[in-house]
Order: structure tokens, then sequence, then C-alpha cells
């Protein structure tokens, strides 16, 4: 808030004066619309009329010396997400480098059930604006719950209240059951983690309500709920085929694919004259696997290079930081031996 002539102006009230957002504003004013690619002509512009208003230049300038944009992304602590974390970073390098972007990413830890205990750094006091990945019901029911002065986007978790960049799990659900029908399959199974995220859950229903659709006979032997790990596949895989195999599977974690698939070979099943498989998970592994499996896979490198992207947006105005903005990620299936597109 600056002074001229004992009158006060606010940075809302000089963005509408200028007919510019008070993103925009508040970017230029604090030194960083160079780093968020603000026309020359629209900062100068800018700093005419603050200038005018009483606000002192060369307070910008030292700024410009002195600050970076931080960004600030959350995951948690937890085993699942090393096997992401990689592609996390290289889809926000990635931005940073096309669009020449001098933005610090500052990675953040928190515990899985306790993002709430790293509250106070949701804060223009720390950064410029949030990505959090990985989030649990508990952690989602905080951040809901909560009211912050940066713009916060989330990470494959839609909601009504923060941007989000995510998948519709629900529609990707219903691919594989479509692509079990063209393949002329007429009874199917399912295999989930008895710990089921939302993501999960959705995906579930997808698949089921897709089987439904297309005339798929899904016996209750045929849906298993097994821990998320190597021996819960096996279990399910010698469970399931006491009860007969069905004619294809679908898997929602690579990890109990593992275990599933370990029974099917050492019990001479061949794949995919007898079964096919299709797992939710990372394509690169299931190229690496014999026989290679089909994976239906998220883009975890674009999906976050689109979160920063949109938080970037939220910072310098382009879009309303109060208004929550989504976009969907398809899911895409990355053919390989265990169910070839054209199988049958």
């Amino acid at each position: 808030m600056s002074k001229k002539n004992g009158m006060t102006i606010s940075v809302k009230a000089l963005a509408e004066r200028m007919n510019l957002s008070s993103g925009t504003i508040s970017m230029v004013l604090n030194g960083k619309g160079d780093v968020l690619r603000i026309s020359q002509a629209t900062q100068e512009r800018i700093l005419r009329e603050a200038v005018s208003y009483g606000f002192r230049r060369e307070q910008i300038v030292n700024r410009r010396q002195t600050e970076r944009l931080k960004i600030y992304v959350f995951s948690p602590f937890e085993e699942r997400t090393k096997v992401v974390m990689g592609r996390v970073i290289y889809g926000l390098q990635r931005v940073l480098l096309e669009e020449g972007l001098q933005i610090d990413i500052v990675m953040q830890h928190y515990l899985l059930n306790d993002l709430e205990g790293r509250r106070e750094l949701f804060s223009r006091k720390y950064c410029g604006g949030v990505i959090v990945n990985g989030l649990s019901e508990k952690d989602m029911l905080f951040l809901l719950e909560s009211e912050f002065d940066v713009p916060v986007v989330l990470f494959n978790r839609p909601n009504e209240k923060y941007s989000s960049v995510y998948v519709d799990n629900y529609e990707a659900g219903k691919k594989v059951a479509y692509l079990f029908a063209r393949h002329g399959w007429h009874e199917v199974g399912l295999l989930q983690n008895q710990k089921r995220s939302k993501a999960d859950t959705l995906l579930a229903a997808g698949f089921l309500d897709g089987c439904e659709g297309c005339g798929l006979n899904v016996r209750q032997e045929y849906i298993r709920e097994d821990p998320l790990d190597i021996e819960g596949g096996k279990a399910a895989c010698v469970q399931m085929m006491e009860a007969g195999l069905p004619g294809a599977v679908f898997i929602t974690d690579s990890n109990i694919l593992m275990g599933f698939l370990n029974i099917l070979l050492r019990r001479g099943i061949r794949i995919p004259e007898q079964i096919e498989l299709v797992t939710y998970g990372d394509e690169r592994l299931g190229r690496e696997l014999y026989p290679s499996q089909t994976m239906l896979h998220i883009n975890v490198e674009d999906m976050m290079a689109a979160c920063l992207k949109m938080v970037l947006d939220k910072i310098n105005g382009q879009n309303d930081a109060q208004m929550p903005s989504m976009q969907v990620i398809p899911a895409c299936f990355s053919y390989q031996e265990s169910c070839p597109e054209n199988n049958r």
C-alpha cells in the first residue's frame, strides 16, 4: 500500500485502475516480473503508475537483485512415492528449462496424514505458491478446512476448493473393461489393494461399471483385495486359480502384479493365450518384465509440469487465484505382450 498527498492506494485499487490483475501488480512491485515473463512494457507501465502514487522505484530494483520466487512441492515420505519422485522432478525441471524461468523449486516432505504439521509453510512469508502430491483423505480434509495466502495446486486430487491436474480414474477403469470386451473375454477379474485411496476406489468402480455395461461377468471369486506387496499378489493368484482363472485380470498396482505374475509363470500359465493382464502402473517397468506387461499409466512428468504452469498462472494473475482451475490428463495404454492391442 502506498500514499500520495495523504491518500492511500492499495494493490487492488491500482490493479482496477490499470485493468490488470492484482497478482500481476504484486509480482512486478515485488521484483518478480522478469521471473514470470511479464512483458517489459507492462512492467514499465506498472512502475510508472506505482511511482506516481509514491512507490520508490529503487525498492523494486533491489528486490530484483536479491529475491527469487520459490515454489514449494510437498510429497509424503512414503514407500510408494519413491518410484515416481524422479519423474516429478523431471517434469518440474522441464518447465524451468523450456520457459527459461529463474525460480527456486523447493522439495518439502511431510508425513502421510500429518500435512497439517507443515501448515506454517503454506504462506507468502516462505513461498509464492504450493504444489501438493500424495494426499491422504485426512490431509485432504485439512486443506479443505484451511485458508492460505498463496495459491495451492493439487496433483491428481480434484475437489471443489483447490486447483488440480488430475486423471479421471473412473474413466480410466472403464477403458480397461472396454479393452477386455474388444478382445472377446466373458469372465474377467479385478485385483486391488486392501488399503485403497480415493483414486484406487474410482479406478475399480469405473472398471466394474464398464464390465457391467459391456456384459462382462466379474464373479465374486474374481474380485480380490490383497495387501500392496508381492506376497499379496501371490496369495491372490493362488486363490483365483482355485476358482478357475478368468480370461483377463485388471491389477490396480504393480507391486501386486509382481507376485501374481510369479505364480502364473511357476504354474506354467501362458500369457496372453490363457490369461491377459493389464496393470495400472509405470509403463517402463512393464516393458522390462517377462513377458512384458501392458500398463495403463499416467504421464507423471506432464502432470507435474502442468501443475507448475498452473500455480505460476495463479501467481501472476493469468487465472483468478480464488477460482479453482482443473486440467484432466488422460490415462494411456502402453501395450505389451500381456495384453496386445489387437490380440483377438
